[in-house]
């Protein structure tokens, strides 16, 4: 299955690995090339969305006493939004204004997981 890229005004689709610089530059859409012409807000970005996702796994122990077997959504390192249904959530955080793209959303579930390596 080929990679896909998905985000912020953009679309899902298959990714093809340029051989060059200029291949690639024409192989953008107008929001990619938009993205990449402001890379201190693209920075900016993956360092709140680092930070937001260090919190939810620090906290997992707090979030599973405060939510359990709920759904909750992260923005800017805050709990912003929480509800039962994946669809609770997201209408909550479109009524709040925050932009779905920049939101982390999970489920708390108290159930420890296994991972199989």
């Amino acid at each position: 299955m080929p990679l896909t890229e998905a985000g912020r005004g953009l679309t899902r689709r298959p990714i093809a690995m340029p051989t060059d610089l200029k291949e690639f530059r024409k192989s953008l859409t107008s929001a990619e090339r938009s993205v990449l012409r402001r890379p201190a807000v693209l920075a900016k970005n993956l360092g709140e969305f680092r930070q937001t996702a260090r919190i939810l796994s620090s906290r997992r122990a707090n979030f599973i006493k405060k939510y359990p077997k709920c759904w909750i959504g992260l923005y800017r390192s805050q709990v912003l939004v929480s509800g039962k249904t994946l669809s609770d959530v997201l209408s909550q955080a479109d009524e709040k204004g925050i932009p779905r793209a920049d939101l982390l959303v999970r489920f708390i579930d108290n159930e420890d997981r296994v991972l199989i390596v």
